[in-house]
């Protein structure tokens, strides 16, 4: 960059990139007056001490203030991703499956570059298939999760994202009990 004096600057990585680092996100008049979200270098925005931060940012006069510095942001209307699977068709030892009283006792989700999944039997008993604060790396692997349960013959599972993080399922795999009445 013409006019910057960089001898007093230190050598950088081999290949290294730099990036400057903004609070202010300015360009966002045409969703003036709107509640956006936003994904901050890859992750949920946090305070400076990496505690999350309500992430519903009201654009006012075409711009957004972050609560801290950050390189790359991704911005827009909020929305959340559903998958309602259908009623489980598990076999008995005696039959059929179908009119029988069940519960799904365990789900285990193989998801590829992910961040951020909710698992429940409903929009009531959700809970977060990743523990703890979303942070990178993306999780490339199969996630287990117990999740709260019921015996009922209409039993179906929900997966659920809230925030702007990514999502990738590449297989379900549900473990259920049936009752053998």
């Amino acid at each position: 960059m013409a006019g910057i004096d960089g001898t007093s600057y230190c050598e950088y990585i081999s290949d290294g990139q730099v990036r400057k680092m903004v609070t202010t996100i300015s360009g966002l008049d045409h969703l003036e007056g709107e509640a956006i979200k936003v994904q901050i270098d890859g992750i949920l925005p946090t305070d400076e001490d990496g505690a999350l931060v309500d992430n519903e940012f009201t654009v006012s006069s075409g711009s957004i203030t972050l609560p801290k510095r950050a390189a790359v942001v991704h911005a827009g209307l909020g929305y959340e991703g559903t998958l309602q699977m259908l009623k489980q068709n598990d076999g008995s030892n005696i039959g059929s499956g179908q009119t029988k009283m069940r519960r799904v006792y365990n789900a285990i989700v193989r998801v590829y570059r992910t961040l951020g999944i909710k698992v429940g039997i409903d929009e009531d008993h959700l809970d977060s298939m990743i523990d703890g604060v979303p942070a990178l790396p993306l999780k490339t692997e199969d996630i287990e999760k117990f999740p709260d349960t019921v015996w009922d013959e209409e039993i179906e599972m929900l997966f659920k994202m809230e925030d702007p993080l990514p999502c990738l399922i590449l297989a379900i795999i549900l473990e259920s009990d049936v009752e053998e009445k």
